[in-house]
């Protein structure tokens, strides 16, 4: 009991430390290799209305602002849009405590999907009361400097050296968010088993995504981006999925943020990446080239529309002409369970969208595939019926069809358009991936065929 008491005084203190006097001009964020920049502290800090109306919270604070809440319904300032993205809204009435009562799944989960009002009622009223005082005092140290109070969480993180239940890997963390720039914490393969630390680790790596797409830091925003995409789809919580609306909110905002930052870099001509460069000829074509390419190469996996995009091309090509042809292989992650379609490079996601899936009945099949034909406003072969033309009422295809190849052979299965998008992110199809009509004609310029398709639950 005296530790339940100990650990719900800690988190009363909270906006206590979220005062504008404590945060100190020009004080640095700490590590990471992120450059200092504006954050609003609010943080933790709001009213007792808002708590339930528990007295403890004292008169009204300013909202908390957080990835989760509308800062300026809360009656806080927005952050710069410049440097933070800009918070999801709606409504988290959805919210519920696990049972079990120290659950480290659990406890990063909501660190990184919660807003900061649910993270400190997860420790005030809920499975964090249970949990050692000593991750108490971490998670609220490291929320307030990565907010931006770095000396709030630079004192309430004194004493936690060497604090027993805490990881090295914990503590290398708070430590990068309070130090200098230059003590960035180890790769996240480190982290991949500790589920707090991992949630951390995500918490930094946004940051730092954002003051770079801030700074027109193109490829590390879209690295970094990237990583944590794929991070989310590999953690060990569950994926957020708002039925019957689609990908989580979370997922969302990174997408957005991903796909800007990778048309200033991977889809840029003077972008850093992976290339050999290739002079065009009197009289060739992006065919010729192309057939050129992979026959001296066989193991390249590349499309015409690949290439022009890449090097942003006009109508026409001229003799003469340098163009930079991707060498890294392509490939796409289809997460039915996060509702996403990832586009990658050699391991890096180019873009990412939001996909329907199998409805009840016609799950979508999971595992390995290839890219097999691709088809522009194709027609509709239902089972034991007619063909339906495109443009039809009935050919539910959209404008364009990616079909699936599995060991070599076609089966009915494929990436396609729809002509209603509002059932994209929803169990809608026969069983194929579903796409906004914009976003599979953009895929179907990139992907080339005999590329590898891997289908997740």
């Amino acid at each position: 009991m005296l530790l339940m008491i100990g650990g719900a005084l800690l988190w009363l203190g909270v906006s206590k430390y979220y005062s504008n006097e404590e945060q100190g001009e020009g004080e640095p964020r700490g590590g990471f290799a992120v450059r200092p920049a504006a954050i609003d502290p609010t943080g933790f800090a709001y009213s007792a209305s808002d708590a339930g109306g528990d007295p403890a919270f004292g008169p009204a604070a300013a909202g908390a602002v957080d990835s989760g809440t509308d800062a300026s319904a809360a009656g806080a300032p927005a952050p710069p849009a410049a440097i933070v993205p800009p918070p999801a809204t709606g409504d988290e009435d959805g919210f519920a405590f696990t049972s079990d009562m120290g659950d480290p799944v659990e406890l990063g989960r909501v660190v990184v999907h919660e807003s900061r009002k649910r993270l400190t009622e997860y420790f005030l009223r809920g499975p964090g009361l249970r949990l050692p005082v000593a991750t108490q005092k971490l998670v609220s140290a490291f929320v307030l400097a990565i907010d931006g109070n770095v000396p709030a969480g630079a004192s309430r993180a004194e004493g936690l050296d060497g604090a027993e239940g805490l990881t090295t890997a914990q503590v290398e963390l708070l430590r990068a968010v309070l130090t200098p720039l230059e003590a960035r914490p180890v790769a996240a393969g480190a982290f991949r088993r500790d589920p707090l630390a991992l949630a951390m680790y995500m918490e930094l790596l946004e940051r730092e995504a954002a003051e770079a797409q801030a700074q027109g830091d193109d490829r590390t925003a879209a690295e970094d981006y990237s990583e944590l995409l794929q991070l989310e789809l590999d953690a060990p919580w569950a994926a957020e999925v708002a039925e019957p609306d689609g990908w989580s909110r979370l997922v969302e905002r990174w997408s957005t943020a991903l796909n800007r930052a990778q048309d200033g870099h991977r889809f840029n001509p003077r972008g850093e990446w992976v290339s050999v460069e290739y002079e065009v000829k009197k009289g060739q074509s992006l065919i010729l080239i192309r057939k050129e390419l992979v026959r001296e190469d066989p193991r390249l996996i590349l499309c015409t529309g690949l290439i022009e995009r890449v090097n942003r091309l006009g109508k026409y090509l001229q003799p003469g002409d340098i163009l930079r042809i991707p060498t890294e292989t392509p490939d796409v992650i289809a997460d039915l369970d996060a509702r996403v379609l990832l586009y990658r490079h050699g391991g890096e996601v180019l873009r990412a969208y939001e996909i329907g899936i199998g409805m009840e009945g016609h799950a979508t099949p999971t595992g390995g595939f290839t890219v097999g034909e691709k088809q522009k406003d194709p027609s509709w072969m239902p089972l034991g019926g007619p063909s339906i033309p495109f443009g039809a009422a009935g050919n539910p295809l959209g404008t364009r069809w990616i079909a699936w190849l599995e060991e070599g052979v076609k089966n009915s299965y494929g990436f396609h358009g729809t002509s209603v998008e509002d059932s994209v992110g929803r169990r809608v199809s026969q069983g194929c991936i579903r796409m906004r009509n914009p976003d599979v004609e953009e895929l179907f310029e990139l992907i080339p065929i005999g590329a590898a398709v891997t289908v997740r639950p």
